[in-house]
């Protein structure tokens, strides 16, 4: 198959951690990328097409997804990857901070989502992954914001998978465990350590175990697939 016949993926948050590794292992295995983030070095090839986004901002979105089509002329897939969080007890969690929470994690995925939909419609093989998180079926404390905002991914994952079936796109959404990236950073050892612990398999998963999931999501086999929350780690 040649370079110009490749499905293309729409990542974003992809400058660092998850969205960055499934950024680059999506083009290993024959998929062409176009990478965005709020704060991303531009680059155009063959293979990616990476450029600055920020979800929260439909004009933004908009923007980017025009450039993916003038550049690759479809979009196959959509991971949406983009999120942010905080610890945060809940009586004192700023409402700043939770509307900011809502606004990149739920409002900012479901606008990706519909501003990608035109192509994905068209698309022999139409994905949609959204990402969640062990924090919420762990309910856990410190992370009311975050979980809310994630619970509400689950939720509209579950919805749109009903609302594209007829388009033939399905949409999935992935649920890693603890997983060591800039996001999780700042999170002292001591509370890595019990948030394992509350976990069947209690030990950090990797960026190569979400892209293991990613994988089967996006194949062609997996168009029966739809609608379905991937835990990993067992939580």
């Amino acid at each position: 198959m040649a370079v110009g016949d490749d499905p293309v993926a729409f990542v974003t948050g992809a400058r660092t951690g998850i969205g960055r590794g499934l950024a680059d292992h999506l083009m290993t295995v024959g998929w062409r990328v176009v990478a965005t983030s709020r704060a991303i070095d531009e680059t155009a090839d063959a293979r990616c097409l990476a450029m600055r986004m920020d979800v929260t901002d439909e004009d933004s979105v908009k923007a980017a997804m025009a450039a993916a089509r003038e550049h690759f002329g479809r979009v196959d897939a959509v991971i949406a990857n983009a999120g942010i969080g905080t610890m945060s007890p809940a009586m004192l969690l700023p409402s700043s901070s939770v509307r900011r929470i809502l606004d990149v994690n739920v409002v900012g995925t479901a606008t990706v989502v519909r501003e990608a939909l035109r192509m994905l419609r068209r698309s022999p093989r139409g994905r949609v992954v959204t990402m969640s998180s062990m924090a919420v079926p762990l309910a856990l404390e410190g992370e009311a914001a975050y979980g809310a905002s994630k619970a509400a991914v689950e939720h509209l994952t579950r919805v749109l998978a009903k609302e594209l079936a007829p388009f033939g796109v399905t949409v999935n959404c992935v649920a890693p465990s603890f997983v060591p990236t800039d996001l999780t950073a700042g999170i002292p050892a001591e509370v890595r350590a019990r948030l394992l612990a509350r976990l069947p398999i209690q030990e950090p998963g990797s960026i190569d175990d979400v892209a293991n999931v990613v994988d089967f999501l996006l194949a062609q086999k997996s168009r029966a697939v739809t609608g379905q929350v991937i835990r990993l780690g067992g939580a």
